[in-house]
């Protein structure tokens, strides 16, 4: 079973499915710079529908994919963004939460990276199905889109509080992308590990600070 909600645009999240998700700091984006690909992305779409692809779907997953990757360029490559996750008493508030919502059985971290401006994380909802012997979605199941909120609203407090300032933290919005197989899953977990390697903030993926993942993922 398959749960929709809606932002601007419809994403469809399978019930317990594991998701690659990332979040950005308000501001680290210009608002400009957002339209702008957003726009690029539309076209593109626009373009693949008006020919009739033979494969549409491929087409926007593809797309969809091109448009993460202009998207998170961008973060790794601003100058002029905030960066107050590159504060370590900042970035461990984040992790904090992380971990507080894998305590309360939300998910199981798959792995995480906490860069200057954005967070990318990929976790398991399908730890919320172990804890019951439901095979189908119920009531007491939390949706992507609620966790998410938690995560973001709890940081946000605590980082604000540190900071002393106010107003939004994070950006509205977030990236997310459920993990379709397996050669996906670990092609998933090297590029978000691998992340401060290509953003020239450190040599190998261990030496950032902020980088997890999972053990059992090592062996």
């Amino acid at each position: 079973m398959r749960t929709e909600y809606r932002s601007r645009v419809p994403h469809f999240h399978p019930i317990g499915a594991t998701f690659f998700v990332t979040f950005n700091l308000k501001g680290a984006i210009p608002q400009s710079v957002l339209n702008d690909l957003k726009w690029t992305k539309q076209q593109n779409i626009a373009q693949i529908m008006a020919v009739q692809h033979p494969d549409i779907q491929s087409a926007l997953t593809r797309e969809h994919k091109l448009y993460f990757s202009r998207f998170d360029k961008y973060l790794n490559d601003a100058r002029e963004s905030p960066k107050w996750l590159a504060q370590s008493a900042v970035a461990e508030i984040v992790v904090q939460e992380i971990n507080r919502l894998e305590l309360d059985n939300m998910y199981e971290t798959v792995c995480y990276c906490i860069m200057p401006n954005h967070v990318h994380l990929m976790i398991d909802l399908g730890k919320q199905l172990q804890q019951t012997d439901m095979e189908e979605e119920t009531g007491n199941y939390v949706q992507l889109e609620k966790i998410l909120g938690l995560l973001k609203g709890r940081s946000a407090r605590k980082a604000n509080l540190h900071l002393n300032r106010t107003g939004a933290f994070w950006h509205k919005d977030s990236y997310n992308h459920y993990v379709r197989d397996a050669e996906e899953f670990f092609r998933i977990i090297e590029y978000i590990l691998q992340n401060p390697v290509k953003a020239a903030l450190a040599n190998t993926w261990s030496d950032w600070p902020f980088n997890f993942v999972h053990p059992k993922y090592l062996e």
